[in-house]
C-alpha cells in the first residue's frame, strides 16, 4: 500500500474528507519535510508513514472545530497544523509563525511548491508580532496554556478563539482562568484518533 492509499484510509477511519487535489498536496508536503529533516531535523518522527499519523491526522482532527476565516498557528515549527488546515481549507487564510529561521525558510519553500496562496509565513517572537488580529489562534506544542494564552492575547480580534492542543486532559492547566475574567473556558474535546495510541485533547478558550 503507496502513501496516498495509506492517507486515504486514515482519512476515511476518522471521518475526514478531503479532495483529490487535497490528498496530493498532503503527499507533497510530507516528502517535503521528509527530505528537509535530514538536515533541518524538523520533526523527531522520520518515516512518512508515521509523519500521517502522528502529525497529518492529528492536525486535521480539529478541522470541523474550526471558525472564522483569520487563523493563526503560533510555534507552528514544521507547519502543524497550519499547513495541513490551510491546504483542507483553501477559503481561510492561515498566518504561520516560528521563532526559528530554519522552520520558516522550510515552510516557505512548502508554501512555493505548493502553491499555498492563503498562506502567510512569519519569522518572529510571538510578543513582537502586533500587525494583525485573528478568529482563531491555535497552538499545537507551544508551552503552557497560560502562557499562551498570554503571548497571544494582542493577536486577539473581538471573540477569538484560542485551540491549545495537548495530551492527556490538561484541566490542571487551567487555574489561571479565575483571574482571567476576560477569557472563558468553552470546552474540552477528546479527540478520538484511530490508529494513534496516545491522549489528545482539544482546548477551546473565548475572549469575552
Amino acid at each position: 500500500m503507496n502513501l496516498n492509499e495509506q492517507l486515504d484510509l486514515l482519512l476515511n477511519k476518522n471521518n475526514i474528507y478531503l479532495d483529490n487535489n487535497q490528498q496530493n498536496l498532503i503527499i507533497k508536503y510530507v516528502n517535503l519535510i521528509s527530505k528537509w529533516n535530514r538536515v533541518y531535523n524538523l520533526t523527531s518522527v522520520k518515516e512518512p508513514l508515521d509523519m500521517l499519523k502522528k502529525h497529518i491526522i492529528d492536525s486535521l482532527i480539529i478541522n470541523q472545530y474550526l471558525s472564522g476565516n483569520k487563523i493563526a498557528d503560533i510555534g507552528t515549527g514544521a507547519g502543524l497544523p497550519g499547513i495541513p488546515l490551510a491546504i483542507a481549507n483553501p477559503d481561510k487564510q492561515f498566518m504561520l509563525l516560528d521563532s526559528r529561521c530554519k522552520r520558516t525558510t522550510f515552510l516557505n519553500q512548502v508554501k512555493i511548491e505548493l502553491k499555498l496562496n492563503n498562506v502567510n509565513i512569519i519569522n518572529s517572537r510571538v510578543e513582537n508580532y502586533k500587525i494583525n488580529t485573528f478568529d482563531v489562534i491555535i497552538s499545537r506544542a507551544f508551552s503552557s496554556i497560560e502562557d499562551f494564552v498570554k503571548l497571544t492575547y494582542h493577536l486577539c480580534d473581538k471573540n477569538s478563539y484560542f485551540f491549545a492542543l495537548k495530551g492527556k486532559n490538561p484541566s490542571d492547566e487551567l487555574s489561571f482562568l479565575e483571574n482571567s475574567p476576560k477569557i472563558e473556558l468553552k470546552e474540552i474535546i477528546k479527540l478520538n484518533i484511530l490508529d494513534f495510541n496516545c491522549e489528545r485533547h482539544l482546548v477551546i478558550l473565548k475572549k469575552l
